[in-house]
């Protein structure tokens, strides 16, 4: 038996399987349900269009002209000029809509006036006639001012006063004693009158 000493080595061939698919031919060909992408998926992702955020925050002061202009139209002039004095971007459109408004003024949903709702330095104070807020050292001189002014005034009222009633004195008594004198030469003249006409009275009878 010769084959046991042969040193060549039979190499096994791979058997096809002849066995067939349990699947129609039509559907061999068709891909399989792991090719087709998932209905769900995990992932988020949003049907709308979000604008990026802008890069610095919004201010009252980067609106528009026309946003600006309907804030200070729908303020009263007091909030208005609260609004115009904390803001050198809005205190134009406080001008144009409110104009002027004084320290003393209010409203009805602002009841309480301008002057006592403004913050001012500690340094200031309110000058009542003026109506600013200036330096005491202004104000004291602007009391003393007015003092001197009020008391010339009253002095001068007095002396004219004084004046009209010496004056007015003057001519009552001189009225007094012009008309006395009068009357007496009246009185003279009548006398002399009738003692003329009794005299020729007399002579002729």
């Amino acid at each position: 038996m010769g084959w046991f000493g042969s040193s060549k080595k039979h190499k096994s061939k791979s058997k096809r399987s002849s066995r067939r698919s349990a699947r129609p031919v039509e559907y061999e060909n068709e891909p399989t349900y792991s090719s087709y992408p998932t209905q769900y998926s995990t992932s988020y992702h949003s049907s709308h269009q979000y604008e990026p955020a802008p890069s610095t925050r919004p201010y009252l002061t980067s609106l528009p002209a026309e946003l600006k202009y309907n804030i200070m139209e729908n303020l009263d002039p007091v909030s208005g000029a609260c609004l115009g004095l904390s803001s050198k971007t809005f205190y134009p459109y406080h001008r144009k809509s409110h104009r002027r408004v004084g320290l003393f003024e209010s409203s009805r949903d602002h009841p309480l006036p301008l002057c006592f709702s403004m913050r001012v330095p500690s340094d200031l104070v309110l000058d009542w006639e003026s109506e600013k807020f200036v330096t005491r050292e202004r104000l004291a001189e602007l009391e003393s001012k007015r003092r001197k002014e009020s008391r010339d005034y009253w002095d001068a009222k007095k002396r004219t006063y004084e004046d009209y009633e010496g004056r007015r004195g003057y001519e009552r008594a001189h009225e007094r004693s012009h008309g006395r004198s009068h009357g007496r030469s009246h009185e003279h003249e009548r006398g002399y009158d009738r003692g003329y006409d009794s005299r020729s009275y007399s002579r002729r009878h």
